[in-house]
Formats: structure tokens, sequence, C-alpha cells
């Protein structure tokens, strides 16, 4: 009763009131929750886009985000800066410790790599093209669980390196068993020069214990439609 006299006042002033309907939340959110992560490496994490992302995600964990370009690393030293459970890292994450050049693009950065780019990649998303070369740090997965996540098994990774997945990965085998979730951009084609494509990739996750769980369109081509990127989230079996 109580709700119909409210209902009527409400159409007097012409509101509706309606129940309102859960929506699902996100899978990755699901997962996170479900695995109890605790602590996100964000590879290659540009001006720190991901920190909000994730943080929408309900995830109120340690985040630490890696970028090895210069002046996406002031943006994203400035966004850690407002994020209470934030640590950021000057470096790319590879198959090994040492010194490595990088192609920065032009644009918002989003297509800078340790690898060239192909002649697809250049003719699809020219404002991309390359401005200049850095040298820079690299250090491997494992050096960075040693650093940051010395003690725990509930680790989760995230790769945004165009590419240099494999070799993120090949860094990380000493940590695989404390890695209980990852989330990478995958290539369908060619877009950079030697990098392994998201068929290539799937054995090699089945293998370490993996397996995918949801799959999200990437970048495209708005003209043809054709599908380049998506990204794949990947949770061990336990």
């Amino acid at each position: 009763m109580v709700k119909n006299t409210l209902k009527s006042l409400l159409k007097k002033i012409g509101l509706e009131l309606r129940r309102v309907q859960k929506t699902t939340p996100p899978v990755l959110a699901t997962q996170l929750a479900r695995h109890s992560v605790d602590c996100i490496f964000d590879v290659g994490a540009n001006c720190g886009q991901s920190i909000g992302y994730f943080r929408a995600l309900d995830y109120s964990g340690k985040i630490v985000s890696f970028e090895p370009i210069s002046h996406l690393y002031s943006q994203l030293e400035q966004r850690v800066t407002e994020d209470s459970n934030g640590v950021s890292e000057k470096c790319a994450i590879g198959d090994s410790d040492g010194m490595i050049s990088i192609n920065v693009s032009g644009g918002h950065g989003g297509a800078s790599s340790i690898l060239s780019m192909s002649e697809r990649l250049r003719a699809a998303a020219p404002d991309q093209a390359i401005t200049h070369i850095e040298k820079v740090a690299m250090h491997t997965v494992d050096w960075a669980v040693e650093k940051y996540y010395p003690s725990g098994d509930r680790l989760f990774l995230k790769l945004d390196v165009q590419g240099y997945e494999k070799q993120c990965l090949l860094g990380a085998k000493n940590s695989l068993n404390r890695i209980v979730g990852i989330k990478a951009e995958f290539s369908l084609v060619k877009n950079y020069e030697g990098e392994p494509l998201l068929y290539e990739i799937i054995p090699m996750l089945y293998g370490y214990g993996y397996y995918p769980v949801s799959i999200e369109e990437g970048w495209s081509n708005t003209q043809t439609g054709e599908l380049y990127q998506v990204d794949v989230c990947f949770f061990r079996r336990e």
C-alpha cells in the first residue's frame, strides 16, 4: 500500500517508480574477488589508465605500475600519487635484465613497442607512427615479484606490451605458481615484427595451467570491421 501511494504521488509530478534490475558484475571483477587477488602488476601502464579501471571493479589492493617511456611515466607518477595503494617503476618488462631500445609511437603512445611495427600497422594507424627511440631499463616479472611481492600467491598480471607478451611470460617462469591470473592484449594478425599471435600463446598458457575466462574486442579497423587485437583474461586452475 505504501508503494502504491508513493507511485501515485510520483506520477502526479511526472515520475515513475520502477524496480532496478541488478546487473551482472564484469567477469574480471568476479574473478579477482574469487581468486582473492591482493596485488596487480600493471605492465605497460602508459599514463595509469588501468588504475581507475581496476578501482572501478572494486579492487582495493596494491597496484604496481610499470612504464618505461619518459613522458608517459611522468604522467603515471602523478596518477600513482593520487592512489592510496599504488606504486610505480620506470622500466620495461621482458625476459632478461638490462637495457633495451623501445620505439615510441605518436598519439597517446599506445603503439610503442620494443618490436618494430609491421607494414599493416603503419598503414592502419598512421597517427601512431614512431616519433623517436628511447633506451630504457628492462627487468623481468621474477625481478619485480622479488622487489614488490616477496610473499603471497594471489598476484594478477596485466600485460599491455604490444607484441612482447611471450618475453614477459618467459621472464615470469619462477613466479607462475604465485600468479593466479593474466590479462593481456593479443594480436590476431601481425602488428609487430616477430610477435606471437593469440593461437600461439593459448597453448603456452594452457601448458602453464591457465585457461581463458573472457575475451573482449580490442583494436579493430573501423572501416572494414577487421579485428586486429583482443583482450583475453586467463586464470589458473586451482
